[in-house]
């Protein structure tokens, strides 16, 4: 299972505009240390994670398909 990470916005500046790929990820907590451990700036700031085009919240499990995931910088309506 390959898990592909876009970024978007102040995130793609803390991961160095980088294409960001893992593989064996169980779920989005295990996906969040592994992002952590790779860019450190990413565990004090604040994002979002969408996972095939939706905004999830909580621990999410990621199936045995492949999956994209976007870290999207907050946001707030007016």
């Amino acid at each position: 299972m390959a898990i592909r990470v876009i970024t978007f916005g102040p995130i793609r500046d803390l991961t160095n505009n980088e294409s960001i790929c893992f593989d064996q990820v169980a779920d989005t907590d295990q996906l969040v240390r592994k992002l952590h451990i790779k860019y450190p700036a990413l565990e004090h700031s604040p994002y979002l994670i969408a996972v095939d085009q939706e905004i999830i919240s909580g621990n999410f499990a990621l199936s045995d398909s492949d999956h994209e995931i976007a870290l999207l910088p907050p946001y707030s309506g007016g």
